[in-house]
């Protein structure tokens, strides 16, 4: 049974990459202080409607109006939080000049996104940092510490590998946009068809990264491993591309055949995907597969059918142990309580 895509809120885990982008780029600079609450509050609301429509048109999922409100709230009150770390290198302008490059991202395959570059943000290497982009050295070695009592992630600024520079997995880090193909830093989207890759993100826009090679996304009758090397109407059926089984059709015949939707165990019928608020019901409910608009859905067991867990508010205990509860929106369960605001490193 694919349990697994029902104990996840795909809509959640769509915005949640995009805070992790937005922290690991940066905010604004904190040498243009008049875009802190202003043009830089607008740019972090578009990007976070373009990953809520990203989710729509490649999951299937609509989140509930309300949950959808506090959303994008809690995100544009982390995205400027961030933007007050100093010494970043990114700005509203060129925020919002990368989602504009992006356009409607493919659901498959490399997509504009990667060929947004920020950086280097201006402190010396050995200062503390929260993203690679406050640094001069383009890279932030992140490590435990202990801030005020408070338990928190941050880093120390240090050079980066250059483009073309040799570098290795374990060490020797490449500066922001780069990854370490084969013991050399290589950019994000530059890589065409047939080149070493390490992941799709290396690979030029549209391509994707199948056995360390970058590919086309394959038409119908293509061999594939998953559907991510299909194109995106496309799913891989037994090792080749093919048409993707509309919600509503019938999956007796390939039970990950649906398009946009999960195979029905017992119906052998696709079904879309819905998201539903704390405390509801969640899993396979009255034929429909539902998950949960924040956190996971809890299902016990040799069942189908779980519920939602509860929101706990910001400033309260939490326990990453205690699965009927989580923190709100984009927040952390950071040293036992649930924080929104993210601790700048000093």
């Amino acid at each position: 049974m694919q349990r697994s895509l029902l104990t996840k809120s795909v809509v959640t885990s769509v915005v949640t990459i995009g805070v992790s982008w937005v922290v690991a780029c940066g905010g604004s600079s904190s040498n243009n202080t008049t875009n802190a609450n202003g043009d830089i509050g607008a740019a972090c609301d578009s990007y976070f409607d373009s990953l809520i429509g990203s989710a729509q048109k490649c999951f299937g999922v609509t989140l509930p109006a309300d949950q959808a409100t506090e959303q994008k709230s809690r995100f544009h009150t982390l995205c400027i939080d961030i933007a007050g770390f100093p010494g970043e290198a990114i700005n509203a302008q060129n925020l919002s000049d990368c989602v504009k490059a992006a356009g409607t991202p493919s659901c498959r395959g490399s997509n504009g996104l990667n060929s947004c570059q920020f950086g280097p943000g201006t402190l010396p290497d050995g200062s503390a940092c929260n993203t690679p982009t406050q640094c001069k050295g383009g890279v932030c070695v992140i490590g435990s510490s202990n801030d005020g009592g408070a338990s928190t992630t941050c880093g120390k600024c240090s050079t980066g590998v250059p483009l073309g520079g040799a570098c290795n997995q374990s060490g020797n880090s490449c500066v922001p946009g780069a990854s370490c193909v084969k013991n050399v830093c290589i950019a994000h989207g530059s890589v065409d068809v047939a080149g070493d890759c390490g992941s799709t993100n290396d690979c030029k826009t549209s391509l994707a990264c199948v056995s360390s090679k970058c590919v086309a996304l394959g038409g119908s009758g293509t061999k594939c491993q998953s559907s991510q090397d299909c194109q995106d109407t496309l799913v891989c059926v037994q090792q080749s591309c093919a048409a993707g089984i509309p919600v509503g059709g019938d999956c007796s015949m390939s039970s990950t055949g649906c398009l946009n939707g999960i195979c029905d165990p017992q119906t052998k019928k696709c079904l879309g995907f819905s998201a539903v608020g704390p405390g509801a019901a969640c899993g396979f409910v009255n034929g429909a597969a539902i998950g949960c608009a924040i956190g996971l859905c809890n299902i016990p067991a040799m069942t189908t059918q779980g519920t939602c867990p509860a929101v706990i508010p910001d400033g309260q205990a939490c326990s990453s142990n205690d699965k009927s509860k989580v923190c709100d929106y984009f927040a952390n369960c950071d040293g036992g309580v649930c924080t929104l605001h993210t601790t700048v490193c000093k």
